[in-house]
């Protein structure tokens, strides 16, 4: 009978022929090799029953393992089923771990489904921002980093060398920058929220305003502002200046600015005067406003020729006769000395395009039962309306005087009032005045009435003037300012500025460019050509004095002229006034001896004869 796993060469065999077996391939017999047919039975000669075992293998047989190497020492037989397992050298590992082994069967070894392989790189170092495309990457692999969004890479990716990491990690920069990092351009819109590096900032003005050459670039997620001549990235607009309202009857002042803010004053044409002053304003590049209104110039009115006795007052300037006062002025009469002529007619009347609106009055005798008036103090003068203005404390005397006896009375000091009976029928009142304090005098006789009105107010009283940015006081006594202007402004005017009796400078200070344009004024106006004014006179008697004298006179001005004491002008002109581009007198006087010094005398005898 044939051995398990095994076989005879022959089915059927002879006696005495030797019976060969033969086991299967990978197994080898054991025993059986000397058994013979005897007598129809299987005779084995003491060698024992043949059987097939399984064939063992040899060491020399494993398959090879590039770059490993078995864990254990290895027999040269190896029985079979014998499991030997290997392992890698360094820098490599199995390609399949659970698979590095192999068994021998029926005499041959297994094949080894796993190799040694260079090791991969693992558990891969993070990079700030950035991402691995791969946790694993194999030998020679490129180790890919990915910046997050906003980022950019800086430098190479590294490789992967037998499981290390072959050069320097990558970085992540960011590459954007918001308007977190950046304030928002002033009057104007970011076009985008988010710039990106290299990228300039992108952004448009508000109307009104424009783009300078101001630029900003993202840089490494910062903002680098560019050089430029501008601080800002808008700038309101200019205007343009052949855009200027036009006026009617007036031009706009030479040089004026376009800039926003700035504004265009008029000039008004040859001729005409401001009516309503304006100004139009560059406003974020158009101009708002209204220009100046200018009407036809109204014709001055000329005054009368010297009257006796009779006073005129534009303010608090005294209007001398043969005078012409610019339209729309008022002026204000009273007849001297106090207490004596009556004024006849308005006590006030205005000039309205070179005609007076009412007759101009006159002064008169005082009529028989007119009670006289006569008024003394020693400090004092005689204002606009008849008004006598008395330094605080100084006496005043007051009588009354009629051929019977007059009632004096006043508002507040009927205790003072002291009558007397004498062959002049005259009452006295004797009082001082504190600064402010009024009183008003009144003078009667059955019914006939004379009064005069007095003001206590402190002369020489003068507001203080201070100095500005382009004007210093250089002296002030309270009475006389001397006044100095700072470069490159002049001064305007005469040396030295007094306090007049009624507490106001005689002339007002005035800096000014060379060209006459006036540096305190809202806008700088130029006296320019087809600005009115008059020139200085050369003065042709040297005895002529020449108060308020300026280098250049405008409408209304005036100059007064007086003679030193002996001597009168000739003819007799004490005040002479600018009316534009002509004096009011085309010649100055000339101060003549008085050749007669009592000719008054005669009338005041006449009067006491009264």
């Amino acid at each position: 009978m044939a051995p398990t796993d095994g076989r005879s060469l022959k089915s059927t065999v002879a006696d005495g022929e030797r019976i060969v077996y033969m086991c299967n391939e990978g197994y080898e017999l054991i025993g059986g090799k000397d058994s013979v047919c005897h007598r129809g039975r299987v005779d084995h000669r003491g060698a024992g029953k043949p059987r097939c075992s399984p064939k063992g293998c040899a060491v020399g047989d494993l398959p090879p393992v590039q770059n490993g190497r078995p864990t254990q020492n290895v027999p040269e037989e190896s029985s079979h089923g014998s499991i030997i397992r290997f392992e890698c050298i360094d820098s490599y590992e199995p390609s399949y771990p659970h698979g590095f082994m192999t068994q021998c069967y029926l005499g041959k070894w297994r094949p080894i489904w796993s190799s040694c392989e260079p090791k991969a790189c693992k558990s891969l170092p993070r990079v700030e921002n950035a991402t691995l495309e791969n946790d694993v990457v194999h030998h020679n692999g490129t180790i890919q980093y990915v910046c997050d969004d906003g980022f950019v890479k800086e430098g190479t990716n590294p490789r992967c060398k037998f499981g290390s990491i072959d050069g320097e990690l990558p970085t992540c920069r960011k590459n954007i920058c918001d308007n977190n990092h950046f304030p928002v351009p002033a009057d104007g819109v970011l076009m985008y929220e988010v710039h990106y590096n290299g990228e300039f900032l992108d952004y448009y003005c508000q109307n009104g305003y424009e783009e300078t050459d101001l630029m900003a670039q993202c840089v490494d997620g910062f903002w680098i502002l560019t050089s430029g001549a501008s601080a800002t990235f808008c700038v309101p607009r200019q205007c343009d200046s052949s855009l200027v309202p036009p006026a009617e009857n007036a031009i706009p002042t030479q040089g004026f600015m376009t800039v926003n803010g700035s504004t265009v004053d008029y000039v008004c044409n040859d001729g005409y005067d401001v009516e309503k002053a304006s100004s139009v304003m560059c406003v974020l590049g158009d101009w708002v406003g209204s220009p100046t209104l200018c009407r036809r110039r109204m014709k001055g009115c000329s005054f009368m020729d010297s009257i006796a006795r009779f006073h005129a007052y534009n303010g608090y300037t005294r209007v001398r006769p043969g005078e012409i006062v610019p339209h729309g002025t008022s002026l204000r009469y009273h007849c001297e000395p106090l207490g004596g002529p009556q004024l006849i007619g308005a006590k006030t009347t205005t000039c309205h395009d070179g005609l007076w609106n009412a007759e101009v009055p006159h002064c008169v005798s005082l009529p028989p039962n007119m009670p006289l008036m006569d008024v003394t103090a020693s400090d004092s003068n005689v204002g606009p309306g008849g008004i006598l203005y008395v330094e605080p404390a100084t006496p005043i005397f007051i009588s009354c005087r009629h051929l019977w006896h007059g009632e004096l009375k006043t508002s507040s000091r009927e205790a003072n009032l002291r009558g007397l009976r004498s062959s002049r029928h005259r009452s006295t009142l004797n009082f001082t005045l504190a600064d402010g304090e009024e009183e008003t005098v009144t003078c009667s006789w059955r019914g006939w009435t004379n009064k005069v009105r007095l003001v206590g107010r402190r002369r020489y009283n003068c507001a203080a003037l201070m100095s500005t940015a382009t004007m210093t006081i250089a002296m002030n006594n309270r009475v006389t300012l001397m006044v100095a202007c700072k470069s490159p402004y002049v001064y305007n005017g005469p040396k030295y500025i007094h306090c007049q009796w009624f507490n106001l400078w005689h002339h007002k200070p005035e800096c000014v460019l060379q060209g006459n344009v006036t540096a305190d004024s809202s806008a700088a106006q130029a006296t320019e050509k087809g600005k009115q004014g008059c020139q200085n006179f050369d003065p042709i008697d040297p005895k002529l004095t020449i108060n308020g004298r300026k280098d250049k006179y405008e409408l209304g001005d005036s100059i007064a002229l007086s003679c030193p004491q002996g001597f009168q002008t000739m003819p007799r002109v004490e005040r002479i006034s600018c009316h534009g581009d002509s004096w009011s007198h085309a010649a100055l006087p000339e101060c003549v001896e008085v050749e007669n010094t009592t000719t008054r005398r005669p009338r005041r005898r006449k009067q006491r004869q009264r």
